[in-house]
């Protein structure tokens, strides 16, 4: 993939020849060339980590995907969200380069690929995968991972952070307002 440079130089003579209709210059020389290589500095690939898989319990208002981990050596220039898997109907919204906020968001198994392509214009990706689980199930069910928007019952479902505290038991276990009563927190429902 390494390229080259020519440096040239010309040993030229000039002659100049006048005729009725035009003036014609000759330049008769030698070339010599000096060639030496160009080192190009190596670009790897992008590195895409569109994030850990995520399970919800119903009802879920929004859930954010965060694609930011990813990394390039030279720059990332575009992040590109891709629904492969699930209801259609979930509202897809990018709120910052490399995340994905999505909302009205059934029940259901979803699968997202972000894309990265760096300045180079190289690409490479990553799948995550949204599983929002019914309002009341086995609590053996919840075992996924839970984004930092979220608020990690005791039993390891995840709900939206915002349910936490509100007075309204949203994990089947109740431990999003338990906690709130273990906390001296802030706010009207935070430990008062």
């Amino acid at each position: 993939m390494g390229g080259f440079n020519a440096k040239v130089e010309v040993e030229a003579w000039a002659v100049q020849f006048q005729t009725q209709v035009s003036l014609f210059l000759i330049v008769i020389g030698k070339v010599n060339h000096h060639v030496k290589p160009v080192e190009e500095e190596y670009d790897e690939p992008p590195r895409c980590k569109a994030g850990q898989d995520i399970v919800l319990q119903s009802p879920v208002d929004w859930v954010l995907l965060d694609g930011r981990e990813s990394s390039d050596d030279h720059g990332i220039v575009q992040y590109e969200w891709t629904l492969l898997q699930g209801d259609p109907s979930v509202e897809m919204k990018v709120p910052q380069p490399g995340t994905l906020k999505l909302s009205r968001i059934q029940e259901g198994g979803y699968v997202f690929q972000l894309t990265v392509t760096d300045t180079a214009g190289q690409r490479s990706s990553d799948n995550v995968s949204v599983t929002v689980l019914p309002m009341v199930h086995s609590a053996v069910a919840c075992v996924g991972v839970c984004s930092r928007y979220q608020f990690i019952c005791d039993d390891g479902c995840c709900i939206d952070i915002t349910f936490a505290c509100d007075g309204v038991r949203q994990c089947p276990d109740g431990s999003d307002e338990t906690f709130c009563q273990n906390c001296k927190c802030p706010g009207p429902q935070r430990g008062l």
